[in-house]
């Protein structure tokens, strides 16, 4: 295998906690949706660390929330 997704989240988050390359928290978060939305949300949170007037971030920070949300309700 050539990708090792466990592997390179991982990676990613051990670089944005030394605060590698933060602006690019937003692509990593809708990178983030087609699998995890708990980890788009944390990136999306860093995102808006990083610029608190992202509406980009915003906005799919509280789309991810409520899927979150739907999913709890279905249990």
């Amino acid at each position: 295998m050539l990708f090792n997704q466990s592997s390179a989240i991982s990676d990613y988050l051990l670089a944005a906690k030394m605060n590698y390359r933060v602006s690019d928290s937003y692509n990593a978060g809708i990178n983030s949706l087609f699998s995890n939305d708990s980890l788009a949300l944390y990136y999306f949170r860093r995102a808006l660390e990083n610029d608190p007037e992202n509406k980009k971030a915003k906005f799919e920070l509280e789309e991810c929330k409520t899927r979150l949300n739907n999913k709890l309700l279905q249990l």
